[in-house]
């Protein structure tokens, strides 16, 4: 008889083997358990196991922690590492601790060849089920940390100077990285998991390579466990253990420039693309491209791709033209990737739709389907009857929001002509038990106001324009906000006051009651003052009051307070810091290059909010950052037979949702060439104190 095994966060258990813990059946009935484990006890004081003092935790997983702490009797600071009893099973079937004491072993090898190597091996011990391997402790900066701080792609434009001078200390990573696995090929070891995640890098810029617990013998068995993106896809160079460390390196030269490694593996033409914007701020050194492409050869498509990329010349010397032709190729491949055989989700998502929704607009059909509609293209056959089937079944079951929840299928049904439909899901977001849980625009209070906006604006009825009303009422004033919003006192578009601030500003034009303006003013003031100001000059924005990291991004950060902030321009001329500080803001937008393409966490959403900041202010300067952003997205653009796909939330897969997707670089693609407006659920070409004329008629195929 053995334990459970987990795999992937899933608890296995072995045949004949029930959870004593599991719930059946509803209380009073037979066979219903309700017996649940003891919590553990609070520990007071430092916690010490086998002789260490634990005293920080650096990361947790179900397999096991690892943690900062000392060794008792000499007080000498240790890195531990552990390793949970039937957790952490593998594709090779063996366990986090198998693991660990496998890496105990080869470490113990290693030191005592090479010395410096690798981490010193100081102990091995077992307390009740646990294993833990305790070796120095190696200070340095996680890679990543380093990445995230230091590249100036990842900033807003700077000097020749910079960039040069990080290409450098790229270069000097790279030598002391392949350096450390030539010794280790040396003594008969490869290293196996070069990813950003085992590389610390010290004050001197020096890196150490930790965390050894797939390396292996060159004439033994390989423990084939890495990162994605950072293992070779083709079988020659998976076999060579030698050639796999190499490739890692490759991968990560890759990602101190910009972490493209899904879409250069699937076409290495979009590494062209990202070589033309790196040379347009400081050229690339020739050493450090070649060591980026070695195992990429540039292409502009297979035979298998019947859409292929233009070339970088090309798209810089008429990019309109060119980014007209992505525009529609990605809408090409968005239409083909209905799958009208899946009960649960009709497009493609990201894992987080899935944990969420799969109908709404930030993850789910809706927000493809405003998307196709937005840009002018015809929407399938049967997409939107599924759409509007489906919002009316689920509309009681669904979260209230409008991002993520009925109050965008009412939005999204509005638009094709589904009045009816609108205003019964858009009656059940309002019933919705989480409706007044948050005021936010993402998922409460404000979005299912400004969903009441829209229907007021296609139908003229002035029943929605009061409802709309009423929730802006209902919305707490002054400490008590703090309890409606996001997480932890939530900044930013979604989550923060920004978005609120965007409702009460709609809401004061449509009322013609100014007292709405006002309050949603003195909101964008307090979220003005969250801003945290950077070495550059630009402002950021964190996620929260708790979670402090600076962000651009659309759904939290600089792009989303300026998304809003910029319609309050007009209505705040005569304050003079408003203006200094929209600008500031607006450096922070100004980047050509993120970890992913889309709309709300991605450079689309950048470049987004710059074209709209062009039309609200008539700033050109905007208008052509938003253009040269467009440019930059061809460098995440992966051709098919069916047109161009993206890559959604984490990049490991193509994704067809708004929010990271496919569908929001359509939306940003139309709205540059269009000129559109209105398409990211604003009223902006609305005229003040009245109804719109807005177009009525569905453009559904079939509707």
């Amino acid at each position: 008889m053995y334990p459970a095994l987990i795999l992937n966060d899933v608890v296995v258990l072995p045949d004949g083997i029930t959870d004593p813990f599991a719930f059946s059946g509803e209380p009073g009935e037979p066979g219903h358990q309700d017996a649940q484990p003891e919590a553990a006890p609070e520990v007071a004081g430092p916690i010490t196991l086998g002789g260490y003092q634990f005293d920080k935790p650096v990361r947790f997983s179900n397999a096991g922690g690892t943690y900062r702490g000392r060794a008792l009797a000499s007080g000498r600071e240790v890195f531990i590492k552990e390793a949970r009893a039937h957790n952490g099973l593998s594709w090779d079937g063996s366990t986090a601790q198998d693991r660990l004491r496998r890496e105990h072993a080869v470490l113990s090898a290693i030191d005592g060849q090479a010395p410096g190597l690798c981490p010193e091996p100081l102990d091995y011990f077992r307390e009740w089920e646990h294993d833990f391997l305790v070796t120095e402790f190696i200070a340095g900066t996680p890679l990543t940390t380093w990445v995230a701080t230091q590249n100036p792609f990842l900033q807003a434009d700077q000097d020749r100077g910079r960039y040069r001078d990080y290409y450098n200390r790229c270069l000097a990573i790279l030598d002391g990285l392949a350096a450390a696995l030539d010794g280790l090929h040396r003594i008969g070891y490869a290293f196996i998991d070069v990813n950003p995640g085992n590389v610390l890098v010290d004050e001197a810029g020096s890196p150490r390579l930790v965390d050894f617990e797939t390396a292996s013998r060159l004439d033994g068995p390989l423990h084939r466990m890495a990162a994605p993106g950072y293992y070779p896809p083709d079988t020659d160079t998976a076999q060579d253990p030698a050639a796999l460390d190499a490739y890692g390196l490759s991968a990560l030269a890759l990602f101190l420039l910009l972490p493209l490694h899904q879409p250069a593996q699937r076409c290495p033409a979009t590494l062209r693309h990202l070589r033309r914007e790196l040379d347009e701020h400081c050229p690339v050194p020739e050493r450090l491209w070649r060591l980026v492409t070695r195992f990429h050869t540039p292409r502009f498509g297979t035979a298998s791709h019947t859409a292929r990329l233009p070339s970088p010349a090309a798209v810089a010397q008429d990019p309109r033209t060119h980014l007209a032709g992505l525009r529609d190729a990605v809408a090409d491949a968005l239409t083909a990737m209905a799958d009208h055989h899946d009960p649960d989700a009709l497009f493609p998502t990201v894992p987080r739709g899935h944990a969420t929704n799969t109908l709404c607009l930030a993850y789910g059909t809706a927000g493809v389907v405003h998307a196709l509609h937005s840009a002018g293209r015809e929407i399938p056959r049967g997409v939107a009857e599924r759409l509007r089937a489906d919002a009316m079944r689920y509309r009681a079951e669904l979260p209230p929001g409008l991002h993520v929840g009925s109050a965008g299928l009412a939005w999204v049904l509005a638009e094709l002509g589904w009045y009816d439909e609108a205003g019964a899901v858009l009656a059940a977001a309002g019933a919705s038990p989480l409706a007044g849980a948050r005021a936010t625009l993402g998922e409460g209070t404000a979005g299912i106001g400004m969903t009441h906006l829209a229907l007021y604006h296609r139908t003229g009825d002035a029943g929605q324009l009061d409802r709309a009303a009423g929730l802006a009422d209902a919305i707490p004033r002054g400490p008590a906000l703090v309890d409606v919003l996001g997480p932890d006192d939530a900044v930013g578009l979604l989550h923060g006051r920004a978005g609120i601030a965007l409702f009460l500003h709609y809401l004061a034009q449509a009322s013609g009651d100014d007292t709405y303006q006002v309050r949603g003013s003195q909101l964008l003031d307090e979220e003005l003052a969250r801003a945290i100001p950077l070495p550059d000059g630009e402002l950021s924005f964190p996620d929260s009051a708790v979670v402090r990291r600076a962000m651009p991004y659309l759904f939290v950060g600089s792009a989303g307070v300026l998304f809003t902030a910029a319609r309050y321009l007009g209505h705040r001329q005569d304050d003079p810091l408003l203006l200094p500080k929209i600008q500031r803001i607006r450096r922070d937008v100004v980047k050509t290059n993120a970890a992913l393409a889309g709309l709300y966490p991605g450079l689309a959403g950048l470049g987004f909010t710059l074209a709209e900041y062009a039309d609200l202010t008539g700033d050109d300067q905007a208008a052509a950052q938003a253009m040269r952003i467009g440019r930059g997205l061809f460098k995440y653009a992966v051709p098919g037979p069916s047109g161009v796909r993206m890559h959604g939330d984490r990049t490991l897969r193509f994704s067809a949702d708004l929010w990271s997707g496919s569908a929001g670089v359509l939306l940003f693609l139309d709205r540059l060439l269009s000129g559109r407006r209105d398409a990211f659920f604003t009223f902006d070409a609305v005229p003040a104190g009245a109804a719109s004329d807005l177009e009525l008629t569905p453009r559904a195929a079939g509707a």
